[in-house]
């Protein structure tokens, strides 16, 4: 594992305030049942992220891709077309 690089485990209601914009990096897996407060999880989230950070969350409707601006971010399938709007 790169050296720049590192995993960490715990309890995400707990939130990250003593990581106060810790990570270019964070990634939300399979929460959709255990989370009681998604506003606070959603805020302490991005108030964890460093400028141009980015957030994915996965569950089981499939995964979404958020900036630090809590913007989604488009992503493609496999051999689909790009549509300009």
């Amino acid at each position: 594992m790169p050296q720049n690089c590192r995993f960490e485990i715990g309890n995400a209601e707990d939130g990250f305030a003593q990581y106060p914009n810790g990570f270019n990096f964070i990634h939300l897996r399979l929460l959709n049942f255990g989370i009681k407060d998604w506003d606070s999880l959603i805020q302490h989230t991005y108030n964890a992220l460093r400028p141009g950070g980015i957030v994915v969350t996965l569950g089981s409707h499939g995964m979404k891709l958020f900036d630090e601006h809590n913007e989604e971010i488009s992503v493609k399938e496999e051999g689909e077309e790009v549509r300009e709007e």
